[in-house]
């Protein structure tokens, strides 16, 4: 994978993050925000997401798969309705859900590096 490790290495791009977890969440805004992304959210919840995507332009989206007794599916399904990239980051060692409603999917695993979430967010959007 090539590596994304400079600031400004995702400037213009305004990333969608779905993460019910408060120190999550700010890990990845810092992350993205560092590469020179626009971070929309974080979002906690579907109707939190959903506010978003019609208030606002998205590039790409980073969508933690359960989110406190819920799944980020609604929002990968309009996402992709809509031709906007995302990726699932998750720590469900099961990803056959994940994968039945969106053959294909990038799915990232919980814990996390720096440099895997920039290298799967710079894949997405090109």
């Amino acid at each position: 994978m090539a590596r994304f490790e400079s600031e400004g290495a995702l400037n213009g791009v305004r990333i969608l993050v779905v993460e019910d977890d408060f120190l999550i969440s700010m890990e990845l805004d810092t992350i993205l925000a560092d590469a020179g992304a626009k971070v929309l959210g974080p979002c906690r919840t579907v109707a939190q997401a959903e506010h978003l995507m019609a208030a606002n332009s998205v590039s790409g989206a980073v969508l933690d798969f359960r989110l406190d007794g819920d799944t980020s599916l609604p929002i990968a399904r309009q996402l992709r309705q809509h031709g906007i990239p995302f990726v699932f980051f998750t720590a469900q060692t099961n990803t056959g859900q994940i994968h039945s409603e969106c053959p294909g999917a990038t799915v990232i695993a919980k814990p996390f590096h720096r440099q895997t979430i920039l290298a799967a967010v710079a894949k997405m959007l090109h």
